[in-house]
């Protein structure tokens, strides 16, 4: 991904943020945090582990997966 994720973020976030940010406080919701996903995660065959999305409380955790996602997509491996 040539965009970094923080880039990507900003475009849905409301609020200023930081990794220690709580999402929420972000003013992310559940569909920004989706579009964020949908313009990260470019193949449409990676697995997508919903439950540790929702263990994600803060900006750094949503980034912490993605991640790890975009590392499965390099790799072929499902995040």
């Amino acid at each position: 991904m040539s965009e970094d994720l923080d880039d990507v973020i900003a475009r849905y976030a409301t609020e200023p943020f930081d990794d220690g940010t709580p999402i929420a406080e972000a003013g992310l919701v559940s569909i920004s945090v989706f579009r964020v996903i949908t313009d990260v995660v470019t193949d449409p065959g990676v697995e997508i582990d919903a439950g540790r999305l929702a263990d994600a409380r803060t900006v750094g955790d949503l980034k912490a997966w993605l991640r790890d996602i975009l590392a499965g997509q390099a790799t072929g491996d499902a995040a």
